[in-house]
């Protein structure tokens, strides 16, 4: 159990430093719909974008994400 702590602690950190690595909007956007819990309307209001201009920038952040710590997974074997 502490060792699943420990990998939950990791990926955290992952994911965390992959957020910083973001262009400026893809990180808010992220911000505001996984860690903030808005929708993709309210979202677009904060940030003066349509709908579809979220979901498109969560998608491309998320998907930098993923190859980030994908990235670092093999680095690590």
């Amino acid at each position: 159990m502490i060792s699943d702590q420990k990998e939950y602690n990791n990926l955290m950190d992952y994911v965390n430093t992959a957020l910083h690595e973001l262009p400026k909007q893809q990180k808010s956007v992220v911000l505001l719909r996984d860690f903030e819990g808005y929708d993709y309307r309210s979202i677009g209001k904060i940030m003066d974008m349509t709908e579809s201009q979220v979901k498109v920038n969560i998608h491309r952040a998320r998907k930098k994400i993923k190859a980030y710590i994908s990235k670092l997974e093999l680095m690590m074997l």
